[in-house]
């Protein structure tokens, strides 16, 4: 999972269970969908021993960490449901002090780095900890790259004098700008992207962005920028679909649409507010959302 010197270590292992998890619950949501309840139960139940034996092989109760406590090693138990509730606090803890301070860069292997986004964009949610690793300056972060006047991933951090101008295992960050920074995902609740969601992290001291991506309906948009806590948010939702759209905010009341109230606006139902969100369903058309209380640049 860190990379290949690791080969059949304990690591490995760990990752393999992880991997094996994470398809039995593909397995499990497939039965349901084609009505299977039977084979759903079969498949949920061995996920669950998996879990449990996992657990309790890799575990280390004092450190509330597994096996080596690098970032995978953290945080592919966590998305693939192997921490049990009651320690998932005192893990995730370890994790970002892991990537915050110890080790405030990407430290996976091609292998690796795929699950480590899936969980930090589309589970735990914390886009500003990728920001602060990617945005580093220093070796090794991708800023480093930049910094060098690189444009492209070359295959090594020290590029100089080196052939090797580009190296795929480092295009899989590409992702977090579309769907961290423009927060543009697949629905969990839905198939394909006929429904879909944006939610955009406005993070660090990013003032603006502009995401886009395609799917066989259109390009699905998201451009915001901001400046104090004033945000605003064009949003295009291709035709024959719908979305649910998540406007960073601390009322309903702080959000417009077009230049009036948000809830009245044609297309777009309130749901709720949470987490810092006020969250809208919104039928295929442009919108421009506003926001008077987005969190300030850091």
């Amino acid at each position: 999972p860190h990379g290949s010197e690791y080969g059949h270590t304990p690591a490995a292992k760990l990752f393999n269970n992880c991997v094996y998890a994470y398809n039995l619950n593909i397995f499990i949501q497939t039965a349901n969908i084609l009505g299977k309840p039977d084979v759903a139960a079969t498949y949920a139940a061995r996920l669950k021993r998996l879990q449990q034996s996992t657990h309790a092989y890799f575990f280390d109760e004092e450190s509330k960490s597994y096996i080596d406590g690098r970032q995978l090693s953290l945080a592919f138990p966590l998305y693939t449901g192997i921490t049990p509730d009651d320690e998932k606090a005192a893990v995730y803890a370890n994790f970002v002090d892991e990537i915050k301070n110890k080790k405030p860069y990407l430290d996976t292997g091609s292998s690796g780095l795929p699950m480590l986004l899936k969980y930090m964009i589309e589970d735990a949610e914390c886009a500003d900890l990728l920001y602060t690793c990617l945005n580093r300056t220093e070796y090794p972060g991708y800023g480093h790259f930049l910094k060098n006047d690189e444009t492209t991933w070359p295959e090594y951090w020290e590029t100089k004098n080196e052939a090797s101008r580009i190296h795929t295992c480092y295009t899989g960050i590409a992702g977090y700008f579309t769907k961290a920074i423009g927060g543009i995902r697949h629905d969990p609740a839905s198939h394909g992207m006929q429904k879909f969601l944006i939610k955009p992290h406005l993070v660090g001291d990013l003032t603006f962005a502009n995401t886009a991506s395609g799917s066989c309906y259109g390009s699905m948009v998201c451009n915001w920028a901001r400046e104090g806590t004033m945000g605003t948010f064009h949003i295009e939702v291709p035709p024959n679909t719908t979305a649910t759209v998540c406007i960073p905010a601390r009322d309903v009341k702080d959000v417009a649409e077009s230049g009036g109230c948000a809830r009245q606006a044609e297309g777009v139902s309130y749901l709720k507010s949470e987490d810092g969100h006020v969250v809208f369903a919104v039928d295929s058309g442009v919108y421009n959302f506003t926001s008077k209380s987005v969190p300030a640049v850091k």
